[in-house]
């Protein structure tokens, strides 16, 4: 079997399989993982990183974080911003057991961010207590 020449994709074109850059390959598999794409169908290969195979991790932080600091401005529901917490690290130590590293700054982000919340909220709750 020949290999088949083709037209060169323009960037941005990853390989579907293993996200390999195939922009400016001269022929119609991926050398990474052996794939087959068609330069003429957008569908065989992809055109940003974002892996249709995986959730994505930083939109479910980014909601904890959004939920955390809203809840922080209602005194008593405070205790929310706990159960948002081990929200939170039950999500980073799936980010962390994923073989996507790209998610690992932005859960320990959101893990940080809460925490700090979350002890926020305690102190709120406690002056608000002896008050």
């Amino acid at each position: 079997m020949s290999k088949q020449k083709i037209k060169s994709l323009k960037p941005p074109a990853f390989c579907w399989d293993c996200q390999y850059n195939i922009a400016y390959l001269t022929d119609n598999r991926c050398p990474e993982c052996g794939r087959v794409f068609d330069p003429n169908r957008k569908t065989s290969y992809l055109t940003n990183l974002i892996n249709p195979k995986h959730p994505s991790f930083n939109i479910l932080f980014i909601v904890f974080c959004t939920i955390a600091t809203l809840v922080v401005m209602v005194p008593y529901l405070n205790v929310l911003n706990i159960v948002l917490l081990f929200a939170t690290i039950i999500a980073t130590v799936a980010a962390f057991m994923d073989d996507d590293h790209s998610y690992r700054t932005t859960s320990i982000f959101a893990l940080i961010y809460n925490l700090m919340l979350t002890i926020l909220a305690l102190f709120i709750l406690y002056k608000l207590s002896s008050l």
